[in-house]
């Protein structure tokens, strides 16, 4: 999305415009564990090993003859506070040519190969391939996205930094490096709406335990710390302060990690840590957020199900979670002078090899309407807080996945009739998908907005993952 000057962005000056009324749900299912919808139609594959070789041989000669679009894109907005990067993200059109436009954004940054060739790279993709090419894993070597119908957007990938494993050390700390894109009360009422919908409730006396309240603490949390009352910091700073540890363990639960997804709880955790200065967040509570309800200082990649009987891949959204919560601890710890710089080549290498996948194949749960949600919730939050260098990775990321989903929205056409359960195959709901929301709160800083968006109470319970879109910068 564009402001009227053509940048990434929040869009100020930009006048509010309306668009066509389009209904909201009529009937919401608030138990988004039991519920799926279809994230994209999947691309019919190659069935046979000559079928898929005579495939790729046709699109490169394609590619050859119709090379990839030079047109720069815009600028991005700098971040003014940390060095070499930028927040936000803009993209321009790869081509009018659709496979040159895929291919031009799918391509590998100037210093990819580099980074690729580093021998921890080269060791923690050999093992997660291996774990996917087991007979328990989800193999999906031979995989490969097909050219899509339109010229895909293209990021700039002549901009992008080299990639390192190392920390970066002119880093400043968290405290002096707060989010430079605030959410604005008076200028975005949608957001103000489900921030302000969050924020009533209290915390006090919210069980700290799985569930749903693994992830609504969290965006509680950040609800309240947008809003930015007297009241409301003093209420995140007493309820952080009375928890004594984490509630769980890392990793998909089951029978024997009863007590596992608190993966979902840290990702959020780690967003708040990086993100609040400390007149938002005092500097001990986040002290005690990092010491106590953060995971263990781990520096190696977790890849496979914990506590489980043999050797399985670890799910999708889990693998981003929970490596990506790891790495934002240690992040968060470096910076803050809580612990000595920790090599953290490991954990930044399996992310890049998981994006990259993601660039390649597209996502596993590209049918899944919750975990999808978790995936670019996690997505913004390692964006917002992860180094410059990688973040450009992570925008790429982001861009594909939400084009992939307004790809698959034209003409209502994500009203899909199937669900993963019988019970909900009557409930063909347009607004029931994480990121059906959080393009309503992109298109609002855009100068877009719906007419009934703000004042409709349908919409409120099934926009709370949209809060992660209002705090973050980034604008696929």
């Amino acid at each position: 999305m564009m402001d009227k000057n053509g940048k990434g962005g929040r869009g100020e000056d930009a006048p509010l415009r309306e668009m066509d009324t389009v209904p909201l749900d009529d009937d919401i299912d608030d138990d988004e564990e039991d519920e799926e919808e279809d994230f994209a139609t999947p691309p019919a594959q190659p069935t046979t090993p000559a079928q898929q070789q005579e495939h790729e041989q046709e699109h490169e000669q394609k590619q050859k003859k119709e090379p990839a679009s030079s047109a720069k894109a815009p600028a991005r907005k700098k971040n003014p506070s940390s060095s070499g990067g930028s927040r936000g993200s803009s993209s321009s059109s790869g081509g009018h040519d659709p496979a040159s436009g895929m291919a031009f954004h799918q391509q590998d940054d100037p210093h990819d190969a580099d980074f690729e060739a580093l021998p921890n790279v080269v060791k923690v993709k050999k093992e997660y391939e291996g774990h996917m090419g087991s007979t328990l894993g989800q193999s999906r070597q031979q995989t490969f996205t097909l050219p899509l119908g339109v010229a895909f957007p293209a990021s700039e990938a002549s901009t992008a930094p080299p990639i390192s494993t190392e920390m970066d050390p002119s880093a400043p700390s968290p405290g002096e490096n707060p989010n430079p894109y605030p959410y604005d009360a008076n200028k975005h009422p949608l957001c103000k709406r489900i921030v302000d919908f969050l924020a009533t409730e209290h915390l006090e006396g919210k069980t700290w335990k799985g569930g749903k309240s693994k992830t609504e603490i969290p965006k509680m949390a950040l609800a309240k710390l947008l809003r930015g009352t007297k009241h409301d910091r003093k209420e995140v700073s007493e309820y952080f302060d009375s928890l004594s540890g984490p509630w769980g363990t890392m990793g998909s639960k089951h029978p024997l990690n009863s007590s596992g997804d608190y993966d979902y709880t840290a990702i959020g955790l780690a967003f708040i840590l990086l993100n609040f200065d400390d007149a938002a967040l005092p500097r001990e509570i986040k002290y005690i957020i990092a010491t106590r309800l953060m995971p263990p200082n781990a520096t190696d990649p977790v890849l496979t199900v914990p506590k489980s009987l043999v050797s399985v891949l670890e799910t999708e959204n889990h693998l981003l979670m929970l490596n990506g919560s790891l790495y934002l601890f240690n992040l968060y710890a470096t910076r803050a002078r809580l612990a000595q710089p920790v090599d953290v080549s490991g954990l930044k290498s399996f992310l890049y090899v998981l994006l990259k996948e993601i660039l390649r194949a597209g996502p596993w749960a590209y049918n899944s309407r919750p975990f999808l949600g978790h995936f670019i919730i996690a997505l913004l939050v390692l964006h917002e807080s992860c180094e410059p260098d990688f973040r450009h990775l992570c925008s790429k990321v982001l861009d594909f996945l939400v084009f992939c989903f307004a790809l698959g929205s034209i003409d209502f056409r994500r009203r899909a009739p199937f669900r993963r359960k019988a019970d909900h195959a009557g409930k063909p709901g347009l607004m029931d998908n994480a990121l059906s929301a959080m393009s309503l709160v992109w298109a609002e800083r855009a100068g877009i907005r719906h007419t009934a968006q703000s004042t409709d109470p349908r919409f409120l319970p099934i926009s709370d993952k949209a809060i992660y879109a209002i705090a973050a910068s980034c604008v696929p």
